[in-house]
């Protein structure tokens, strides 16, 4: 095998892996922009963080001072996105 030949195979699996991610993203955005969809789930620790674009400490803060309802199943922290967006629309400046 050339490495043109070679090249050109590797490029083609990239777009290939590039194309799976690009789907995974646009899959991911749907959910996220579908609101009525999201307003009955539950969020984890971590897609609240990313939801509110937060770090741990700052979201904690946030329950320690009541300003986040949350739910505790085990050692499981879990937030209604309706509440998320309920904090986010009293903080609007």
């Amino acid at each position: 095998m050339d490495l043109l030949t070679q090249l050109r195979s590797e490029l083609e699996e990239l777009y290939d892996f590039a194309k799976e991610i690009n789907q995974t993203l646009d899959r991911s955005s749907n959910k996220l922009s579908n609101k009525e969809s999201y307003d009955k789930r539950w969020l984890t620790n971590r897609e609240a963080m990313t939801y509110l674009g937060v770090s741990k400490s700052t979201l904690q803060r946030y329950r320690s001072d009541g300003l986040l309802p949350y739910s505790k199943i085990g050692l499981k922290l879990y937030y209604k996105v309706s509440d998320i967006e309920t904090l986010l629309k009293q903080n609007q400046t």
